[in-house]
């Protein structure tokens, strides 16, 4: 695996891992976390799309992981699309011209949606993975209000996210590999906040004018991400090119699920069907 770092269009530093294809490459995916977490969670899905021949890529979003920034802390929306605009640069930088897909997980899944609505050239398609179009949990009436009224004096402030767990995955492994890990955090900014609920009003605005192929997976028992949300916001989609799969089991990592091999098998199914 490769790794390295960019320089995102503030000038902030953006750390991104590579799996190579093996053999010829077939097409270019880039692979976009979740909230709190880091794209070390997704090396396998890297090694996996490899394998098949997809050269494979991975960053952590600002304020994540291994990149800089106070955790969780963003100024608007369009940060997190500058870094992935810097990691398609440099994942195409001298390279076989071959088509790119995002894959987005959870926040990622709205950050690569927000993407191809606004930067969609060069992209050829959008796999999203439960994707982050409405929290499931439920948020305190005083802490939505505290956030949206906090957002503009106290930007940085640090709230409990409230995150449980046990709700990431039916896999006590993948739980316990979660809690443990020193890269993941539990707190969310009130810019974030605010900014993500920006960010989603948006998808759902702009999800009638959408054309580019998507396939939209998410566990039908995810407690953290609504999927009746990935509902709505797929039947609005005006892409003509456009698939829906609920998986009645799985929670909200349904990369990370006993039953990823298959998940990531439905993904691979898809995008090698959008080749050309």
């Amino acid at each position: 695996m490769e790794e390295g770092q960019l320089r995102s269009a503030d000038g902030t530093r953006i750390f991104w891992r590579r799996v190579a294809a093996e053999g010829k490459v077939r097409a270019r995916v880039l692979v976009v976390h979740g909230f709190a977490e880091h794209s070390g969670r997704y090396a396998h899905v890297l090694r996996g799309l490899a394998a098949k021949g997809f050269d494979a890529w991975a960053l952590d979003l600002r304020g994540h992981g291994r990149s800089d920034g106070g955790r969780g802390c963003i100024g608007r929306w369009s940060d997190y699309l500058d870094d992935v605009t810097g990691l398609l640069g440099v994942a195409a930088a001298d390279r076989d011209v071959v088509p790119a897909f995002l894959l987005g997980h959870s926040m990622g899944g709205l950050v690569s949606m927000r993407f191809c609505q606004e930067r969609p050239s060069g992209i050829r398609g959008l796999l999203l993975s439960s994707p982050f179009f409405r929290v499931k949990m439920p948020v305190p009436a005083v802490k939505r209000a505290a956030g949206r009224v906090l957002s503009s004096v106290l930007p940085n402030l640090a709230m409990p996210a409230g995150l449980d767990a046990n709700q990431i995955s039916r896999d006590p492994a993948v739980v316990k590999a979660y809690v443990d890990d020193p890269l993941v955090f539990t707190t969310a900014t009130t810019r974030w906040f605010t900014e993500a609920t920006f960010a989603q009003a948006q998808a759902f605005l702009q999800a009638p004018a959408f054309r580019m192929p998507v396939l939209l997976v998410h566990g039908a028992a995810d407690g953290l991400v609504d999927p009746e949300a990935s509902r709505e916001l797929f039947e609005r989609l005006g892409s003509p090119d456009k698939t829906l799969k609920l998986w009645p089991e799985l929670r909200h990592e349904v990369l990370n699920e006993p039953e990823k091999e298959v998940v990531l098998a439905t993904f691979v199914e898809w995008l090698e069907k959008h080749l050309s």
